[in-house]
């Protein structure tokens, strides 16, 4: 029964094509003001990342300053303000994708 070709397979007709639930039609192309948007939102999160960095660090660099303890509490201060920005992307994403 393999060998036999079905009998509605007309090789002269071409396959009539699917639409791609993805294709042009189904797509919305966001507007300007919301790719924009979208950056902003980008933009703010690296900026919170970098601030949280910059002030666990201050922290510890003034720390170390006052408590002649040079250059650990720094490192420390800049241990935990990577963590933060991290943990703040992450809450980012999340509310971002899902």
């Amino acid at each position: 029964m393999a060998d036999r070709p079905a009998q509605d397979a007309d090789p002269s007709r071409p396959v009539p094509a699917h639409p791609d639930p993805a294709g042009p039609a189904d797509r919305v192309r966001p507007t300007a003001q919301g790719e924009l948007a979208g950056w902003y939102r980008m933009a703010g999160v690296g900026t919170e990342f970098i601030a949280a960095v910059a002030v666990f660090g201050g922290v510890g660099w003034f720390l170390d300053r006052w408590l002649g303890s040079s250059p650990w509490l720094l490192l420390i201060g800049c241990g935990l303000g990577f963590a933060s920005g991290l943990w703040l992307m992450y809450k980012a994403a999340r509310k971002t994708f899902l």
